[in-house]
């Protein structure tokens, strides 16, 4: 879109980049980087975090809760129930899940499953099917979440005066002064 044609190859799914590739903008004076996402694995902190990031392939997961778990943790319970219009089917998920008692994550895809008449045997909600339309939704844009990138310790914001840290400060600082005379 910068230049108007196309210059290098993307898709969605993971593993189209083979190779770094750069294209230069000489006009504004910037070098432009693709990398494959699997470049810099180690930044991830679990390989949930490489799945919502769109780093593996969906299809090729043979868990998919994690994942889930993170995606309710960013987004929040009540926002994702929101999402999918499933609140008022978690109380019959939650019945339907016999003897054991569900965290919030497996009775939100369970609720999901139930309130699309996703089923395997005997009224057991699909929980695999519905974690995977979370995971799709979530890496197309669909079920959308935005973060603040974090700052960097020397540039966070300093705290308000009058707060406990700030307060701290300028009594070290007038401790000093008074030192000094």
């Amino acid at each position: 879109a910068i230049v108007g044609r196309t210059m290098v190859g993307m898709s969605r799914t993971p593993g189209k980049t083979k190779h770094i590739q750069t294209l230069e903008l000489t006009d504004i004076g910037i070098t432009l980087c693709d990398c494959p996402g699997l470049v810099f694995p180690s930044v991830a902190a679990t390989k949930a975090h490489l799945v919502i990031n769109n780093t593996v392939h969906i299809d090729d997961l043979r868990e998919c809760f994690s994942p889930i778990a993170l995606i309710v943790e960013k987004v929040g319970w009540k926002a994702v129930l929101d999402r999918y219009d499933c609140a008022h089917a978690v109380q019959d998920a939650r019945q339907r899940s016999g003897d054991h008692m569900l965290d919030d994550t497996h009775a939100f895809l369970a609720a999901l499953a139930v309130s699309r008449h996703h089923f395997l045997r005997v009224g057991v909600p699909d929980e695999n099917w519905a974690a995977r339309k979370v995971l799709k939704d979530f890496v197309s844009g669909a079920l959308l979440h935005c973060e603040a990138p974090s700052l960097p310790a020397a540039t966070a914001p300093t705290p308000a005066k009058g707060s406990s840290a700030g307060a701290a400060r300028e009594e070290d600082a007038v401790g000093k002064e008074e030192e000094e005379d």
